[in-house]
């Protein structure tokens, strides 16, 4: 097996659920200046009935400069795996310039619990 040759590369998994529409903050990854950060993100996400299933695809470039805030550089807006028709679920990467982070944010459906599962890949360059 080979070794992290960069510290700091991680890949999490983050199971969660919403009841709403409201985007949720899933998971937070903090850049420090001068950084690089590439954030990959494979998420499945399921009605709690089953009815409506959706897929995406996304990930985005972050940058980080002395003494300046973290800013998105790039990203794809989620390319679908698969979809059910109507679904509105959605999930966005956002550069937070209070808490200089990388926000990971899941919008569900009004009034309905959805089921997430998002395999998260954050590498680093400095």
């Amino acid at each position: 097996m080979q070794s992290n040759i960069f510290p700091g590369n991680t890949t999490i998994t983050v199971r969660k659920s919403t009841a709403n529409a409201t985007p949720t903050t899933v998971k937070s990854f903090s850049v420090s200046e001068g950084q690089t950060v590439k954030i990959y993100a494979d998420v499945t996400a399921m009605k709690a009935d089953g009815s409506e299933i959706g897929g995406l695809d996304l990930y985005a470039m972050f940058y980080r400069q002395a003494a300046g805030d973290v800013t998105k550089q790039g990203y794809t807006d989620g390319l679908p795996v698969n979809k059910t028709a109507g679904t509105t679920i959605d999930v966005e990467f956002v550069a937070n310039t209070v808490s200089q982070q990388i926000d990971v944010k899941v919008t569900g459906i009004t009034a309905t619990t959805v089921k997430w599962l998002i395999n998260i890949k954050k590498e680093i360059l400095s």
